[in-house]
């Protein structure tokens, strides 16, 4: 509501006829309020992605166990998931991506999970190429040197 237009609850001249009206817009309006707080605190819960696919990290492992150290983007390792030997990881990423796979749900995925240490494995970003961000799982006890990874080079399929 705009901040120079009037109050409908601080009306003074309310008749006695209309005061049940009044007091039902009273709480028309009160939920209208509690209605737009939710709508802001779910707007910037996915705005920030923090939430859009949840839980997450428990799929670093199964993911490093399908692709090993090659690099994949986040298109590939949804296209991987439709190979009959990658039923498990697909369960896994759908459940983590809230009950619908796709490349950005799984991008946003990867961005909350990487650099995560969990069971032993780490997904890193390491790159781009034209499907978008360019990622690989290692080990989380060996520290990378360097980021130089030819993006070109699959092993997904």
């Amino acid at each position: 509501m705009p901040d120079d237009a009037p109050d409908p609850l601080k009306l003074h001249d309310v008749r006695p006829e209309h005061v049940k009206t009044h007091e039902l817009l009273a709480r028309v309006l009160a939920e209208l309020a509690e209605v737009r707080a939710e709508v802001r605190a779910l707007r910037s819960v996915a705005d920030n992605g923090s939430q859009i696919c949840a839980p997450g990290p428990e799929v670093v492992p199964l993911i490093a166990t399908c692709v090993g150290a090659c690099a994949f983007s986040a298109a590939e390792l949804v296209d991987h998931c439709r190979l009959p030997q990658a039923s498990t990881l697909r369960s896994a990423l759908t459940a983590a991506c809230g009950g619908v796979l796709g490349p950005q749900r799984a991008g946003k995925l990867l961005r909350r999970v990487q650099n995560v240490a969990t069971e032993g494995y780490v997904i890193r970003r390491v790159g781009a190429d034209r499907d978008g961000a360019v990622w690989q799982c290692e080990s989380a006890r060996v520290t990378p040197v360097a980021a130089n990874v030819d993006a070109g080079y699959r092993c997904l399929d």
